[in-house]
C-alpha cells in the first residue's frame, strides 16, 4: 500500500493485475502512467495488489488504479461493529458535520449495495420457488387423479395375482412401473432442455459455477420419492384389499 512517510506516494499508483494485463506490463513496478491525459505528469507505480471484485460478478474484473489525493474526499469507508451500528453512524455523523458543515451527511451500507447487483436474481429465485411449489402440488393431485384411475382399471388383475400368491411389494411395484417409465421418458426430454437454458443463464455471468450432473441426479430422486409415496399410498391400499370383493364386485 501507500506509505504517508512517503512524500513521493501522493504522486504514485498502485494499480490491480488486470491493469497490468490490459496494459501488457511485463514489470509494472517503476512503469510510469500519465492518468489525466497526455498533458498530465506521469505518475510511476509503486505496487500491484490482486483482482478483487468490485462490480456485480456479471462483469470481469475491470483494470483498477489507486492514488492518493487529498482534493478527492467524497467518501469514507468506516468498518462498524455489528452490535453497534446506529451508534456508529450517529458518530460518523457528528464527525462529518464538525469538519464539513456546508455539506449534508448520508450514508450508505456495502452489503445494500451488494444486495443490488443480485436484485433481479433474488426476484427471479423467489418467483421459482413458487412457480416449483405450485407445479409440485398441482403434479402430486395429476398424480394421484391417475393412479385413482389406473388402479380402479386393473382391479380384476390386481385380484387374480393376489390370489395366485402375488404380495402386497408386487402388486405395489406393478402400480408403480408405469409411473416410474413415465418419469424416465419426462426426463430423458426435459434435461437437455433444462441443461440449455440454465448454461444460457449463466452465461451471463463473467464467474459462474459449472451445471454438474449431481444436480440433476438430485431432482432425479426428489421427484421419484414424490412419485413413489403418491402413487404407493393407493396401491398398497388396493392390494390389501380382499381378493374375494374384488373378484366379486368384477
Amino acid at each position: 500500500g501507500f506509505d504517508s512517510n512517503l512524500s513521493t506516494d501522493s504522486s504514485a499508483l498502485v494499480v490491480n493485475e488486470a491493469f497490468v494485463r490490459a496494459m501488457g506490463l511485463e514489470n509494472p513496478i517503476g512503469e510510469k502512467v500519465k492518468l489525466w491525459g497526455q498533458e498530465s505528469t506521469p505518475m510511476p507505480i509503486i505496487g500491484v495488489v490482486k483482482d478483487f471484485n468490485f462490480q456485480s460478478l456479471h462483469n470481469e474484473v475491470n483494470p483498477v488504479l489507486f492514488n492518493i489525493n487529498k482534493s478527492s474526499n467524497w467518501f469514507w469507508t468506516i468498518k462498524l461493529a455489528p452490535e453497534a451500528v446506529e451508534k456508529g453512524v450517529a458518530h460518523a455523523k457528528a464527525a462529518w458535520e464538525s469538519i464539513e458543515p456546508n455539506y449534508p451527511f448520508g450514508h450508505m451500507f456495502l452489503d445494500s449495495n451488494l444486495q443490488t447487483f443480485y436484485r433481479q436474481e433474488v426476484q427471479l429465485e423467489k418467483a421459482i420457488q413458487s412457480f416449483a411449489i405450485i407445479c409440485i402440488i398441482i403434479s402430486c393431485l395429476g398424480i394421484y387423479g391417475m393412479t385413482s384411475y389406473t388402479i380402479e382399471q386393473r382391479m380384476k388383475e390386481i385380484g387374480i395375482r393376489k390370489v395366485l400368491g402375488a404380495g402386497v411389494e408386487q402388486l405395489v411395484w406393478l402400480i408403480n412401473q408405469k409411473f416410474m417409465l413415465l418419469f424416465l421418458i419426462t426426463m430423458v426430454l426435459t434435461i437437455p432442455v433444462v441443461y440449455y437454458a440454465i448454461s444460457k443463464w449463466l452465461d451471463g455471468f463473467a464467474y459462474h459455477i459449472n451445471i454438474g450432473y449431481s444436480s440433476f441426479m438430485f431432482s432425479g430422486i426428489t421427484v421419484i420419492g414424490i412419485i413413489v409415496i403418491t402413487v404407493s399410498i393407493q396401491a398398497i391400499r388396493a392390494a390389501l384389499m380382499n381378493p374375494v370383493k374384488i373378484l366379486r364386485s368384477e
